[in-house]
């Protein structure tokens, strides 16, 4: 991309009206409003960088001379050149420093939280309101930063995909972005327990957890206890976020107004709040016996600024790694370990959204009720070490009957037509199933050394993924982000811990 270094805040609109020769008048539907880089007349700066891979440093040299010959040859640069408007007035195209990876640093071999900024309002895990409008997200998916940084290797000539490079990248935990001012989240997230339990005029009956759930797309899970619409609040809200709204329309060439059908609307998140730059915070995690090489070729592309964030192309800049500090244990006197959910996280399966499979093991999987899923989850992810606490309030309990200690809410990825997912096998043909951020669970332990080592690798990494099987689960391959994205290498299943073992 090339960057204007002396850009005015306003540089006006400009409005092209065509006339019709026969009658002297503008022409019906052929009125356009053209914003304005720069002030007619304005001479304004561009800069940029291109990396170009050649065979020598005399190679690269001839080839930059051609280049400069080559541009010499562009006249003007934009939509409107025959009136006038984005007249270059030279181009000027230097050889620059030669461009190799560099050694790993010693702080690049370890966890590591990352700050960068982002250079321009971007949409990433978008939210489709209606057919043509689309809400961008502030935190931003590991998945998203994963990908920009994939596409960077593959500009820098190295296959992303394939071999060590691919394997180690892969593995490579990233997690998700979430933005910062002045040292601050600016995210609002309210736990789900602290919604259940801050005030008691506010427990509600269950629902009838004898019934079986509606089908997608009108899929719906419960928070286990009903929320007062008072203290609603959706994790992840951005507080203070400003917001730019882009509508683009295709042209009809023939009648010189808005095609049909061809509107569409986007919210942008700006990468300022009054004035102010937020700043993005991310945690990266190196995978363990990452081979050197391969680490410090992919560590050097991300330090550099991936430049293809979201669909507006926006890049990482000024990108400033700090070494992880340990997170704080918060001890508890009721002897229980109390998980919260900071990002989504892939867990259970549509069908253990219904009490029983009907008729027993149909659809190829056990016979799990939703909260003997997440119970069988957890036994399995930690080798009989962790179970959900059976009961967790003995006034809930008297209230409304057994309170296992799980106050989770789930939603279902893949849209109203279920896609066929790779991930659960050939023959499935389902949504994912996310139990959102803010969902809590409370665990007794029964080994603690064990469940301590596992707790800690997870705090670092990330809830592990199964797949679901008649059987029971198995792990996920590592490298299976291609055809499930909600991995925990791409930022999914991000937990606080209250009360380590």
């Amino acid at each position: 991309d090339l960057v204007a270094a002396d850009l005015g805040a306003k540089a006006g609109r400009s409005t092209r009206v065509r006339i019709d020769d026969d009658t002297g008048r503008a022409m019906g539907g052929a009125l356009l409003v053209a914003e304005m880089v720069a002030q007619p007349g304005q001479t304004v700066t561009f800069a940029g960088t291109a990396l170009l891979w050649s065979d020598s440093a005399d190679t690269a040299t001839d080839e930059v001379a051609d280049l400069q010959v080559a541009a010499r040859h562009i006249a003007a640069i934009g939509r409107f050149k025959t009136v006038g408007w984005g007249e270059c007035a030279d181009i000027a195209i230097a050889l620059g420093d030669e461009d190799l990876p560099l050694p790993l640093r010693p702080d690049l071999n370890a966890p590591m939280t990352l700050n960068f900024t982002v250079d321009r309002p971007f949409l990433v895990d978008a939210t489709i309101k209606d057919s043509n409008t689309l809400k961008g997200n502030p935190i931003i998916p590991g998945g998203a930063i994963k990908g920009a940084l994939a596409e960077h290797l593959r500009r820098r000539g190295v296959d992303p995909g394939a071999g060590i490079i691919g394997d180690t990248l892969a593995a490579l935990t990233i997690g998700h972005a979430v933005p910062m001012l002045n040292g601050a989240p600016l995210v609002g997230h309210l736990p789900a327990d602290l919604v259940a339990w801050a005030n008691e005029t506010q427990i509600a009956r269950w629902p009838d957890v004898q019934s079986i759930y509606p089908d997608p797309p009108s899929f719906a899970m419960d928070w286990k206890l009903k929320e007062k619409s008072a203290t609603k609040e959706k994790a992840d809200d951005f507080k203070g976020c400003v917001t730019e709204t882009r509508t683009r329309v295709r042209i009809d060439g023939d009648r010189q107004a808005a095609a049909e059908s061809a509107l569409f609307t986007y919210t942008l998140v700006c990468p300022k709040v009054g004035g102010q730059q937020v700043t993005w915070q991310v945690r990266i995690v190196p995978p363990p016996g990452a081979d050197d090489v391969a680490l410090a070729t992919i560590m050097d592309a991300l330090l550099a600024g991936p430049a293809t964030l979201g669909k507006t192309n926006a890049r990482m800049v000024e990108l400033v790694p700090v070494p992880l500090a340990a997170p704080a244990n918060v001890v508890r006197q009721d002897g229980l370990i109390r998980i919260e959910l900071l990002t989504a996280a892939l867990m259970i399966r549509a069908s253990h959204n219904r009490i029983a499979a009907d008729p027993p093991g149909a659809n190829g999987l056990l016979d799990l009720d939703h909260d003997a899923a997440f119970d069988r989850y957890w036994t399995e992810a930690s080798g009989g070490s962790l179970a959900i606490a059976p009961d967790v309030n003995p006034r809930l309990t008297a209230e409304i009957g057994p309170s296992p200690g799980l106050f989770v809410r789930t939603a279902f990825r893949g849209g109203f037509d279920a896609r066929a997912h790779g991930f659960f096998g050939a023959d499935q043909v389902e949504p994912f199933v996310l139990t959102e951020p803010g969902s809590v669970f409370y665990l007794t332990v029964g080994a603690p050394a064990k469940a301590r080592k596992l707790l800690q690798g997870w705090v670092a990494t990330g809830l592990p993924v199964f797949r679901w099987s008649a059987s029971g689960l198995t792990p996920a391959v590592p490298g299976d982000w291609a055809v499930c994205p909600f991995l925990p290498q791409n930022g999914y299943g991000a937990i606080s811990v209250e009360g380590m073992p």
